[in-house]
């Protein structure tokens, strides 16, 4: 739905590539530009959504924010980098909703991303023991939050659950992605408080009317 979950940067993708990819509202087509919302307008707010997803910790957004102050070009760089793979994430998941085969220009994108990053990238242990991404002095990279999307992604691509991946009809306003983890995989709308809901109220609308119609004179 237009200005709705994106407005209130909402996560209801399930996984961190779908709601990066849901960033943008709606994803229909047809809408004129000034209709469509996006909420990664600059480098900052990739930074903010990054730390709201949980994707970089508090600490590790401000060393970014920081970074891309004193290197604003570079910052730049690394946001138009960030929406290329934003696009090319939603081309992939969406074919993928829709039963069809990625492109594989898309594919190049994300496994460059992916490989930009992993160079970069490092383990670390938490205070559990266990292993796990990390990112210590590499955290000044401005490629942090882009080549986290694209793990999720690829982590995504290899799960055995990858069919899970739906899009949103809405009202024809909606068209985000999101992973149906219901247990009989019947969830249909990106969020039940939005598209959901107003698709339930259309229902009701088109049946109240229909029943109106049909009274015959006598009985109005």
């Amino acid at each position: 739905m237009v200005g709705s979950s994106a407005s209130q940067g909402r996560m209801v993708g399930g996984r961190t590539c779908l709601d990066f990819v849901n960033t943008v509202s709606p994803r229909e087509q047809g809408y004129a530009p000034e209709a469509v919302q996006d909420m990664l307008p600059d480098y900052a707010a990739l930074v903010a959504w990054s730390e709201q997803a949980g994707v970089v910790s508090p600490s590790v957004a401000m060393r970014l924010r920081a970074e891309a102050r004193r290197r604003p070009k570079a910052a730049r760089r690394a946001h138009a980098r960030a929406i290329a793979l934003r696009e090319s994430l939603y081309r992939i998941f969406e074919a993928i909703a829709l039963r069809r085969t990625p492109r594989e220009a898309d594919m190049r994108v994300l496994m460059a991303r992916f490989a930009a990053g992993a160079r970069r990238a490092g383990i670390a242990r938490d205070s559990a023991g266990q292993f796990g991404w990390g990112w210590d002095g590499r955290a000044r990279s401005l490629g942090v939050p882009t080549w986290a999307a694209a793990r999720s992604a690829l982590d995504l691509l290899v799960s055995p659950e990858l069919e899970r991946v739906k899009r949103c009809p809405g009202q024809g306003d909606c068209g985000w992605l999101f992973f149906d983890s219901s247990k009989n995989a019947s969830r249909r709308w990106c969020s039940m408080e939005t598209c959901g809901t107003v698709a339930k109220v259309a229902v009701r609308q088109r049946r109240h009317s229909r029943s109106r119609v049909g009274r015959s004179p006598a009985s109005r």
